[in-house]
């Protein structure tokens, strides 16, 4: 299943009381996204993303297959591949992903269609570099889910 097109904007959480306040610099964000080397990781569709960050906080910002955990290998699941992703310099972001056929991916899924939770970007802000979308119960932008559509 593949979501149809989102649209949320960096600049605009939709949220006054709850989530992490964000001040990104919009114009190295948007020349990450709208790079070479990020539109290959989607056009290749090697963009993939997880159901919730802790892949990401456990193995880095792209583990890929996993990591070690306790000296032995631990596999990471993808719920998502993103298949589409633009920015531009007002902070505006679109993007479409879709579910893929694993346990994490069927249960991100399963909350799409439920119209619970959303995606979460994964922004190294120091270099910066976009590594994707996760699925989260609880998307710091409340567009970056079923509501920016």
């Amino acid at each position: 299943m593949e979501t149809p097109v989102i649209r949320y904007n960096l600049k605009d959480r939709g949220r006054q009381h709850t989530g992490q306040h964000r001040n990104f610099n919009i114009k190295a964000i948007c020349d990450a996204i709208n790079g070479p080397a990020c539109q290959e990781m989607v056009a290749s569709r090697g963009m993939l993303g997880f159901y919730g960050h802790l892949p990401r906080v456990r193995y880095g910002m792209a583990p890929v297959e996993g990591g070690i955990e306790g000296g032995k290998y631990a596999p990471v699941e993808p719920a998502i591949v993103t298949t589409y992703l633009k920015a531009d310099y007002d902070g505006n972001v679109e993007h479409r992903a879709q579910f893929l056929d694993t346990a994490a991916g069927r249960l991100a899924a399963k909350l799409w269609e439920e119209k619970v939770g959303g995606f979460s970007s994964a922004i190294d802000q120091s270099r910066p570099e976009f590594y994707g979308f996760d699925y989260v119960a609880q998307p710091n932008y409340l567009n970056n889910s079923f509501r920016g559509i």
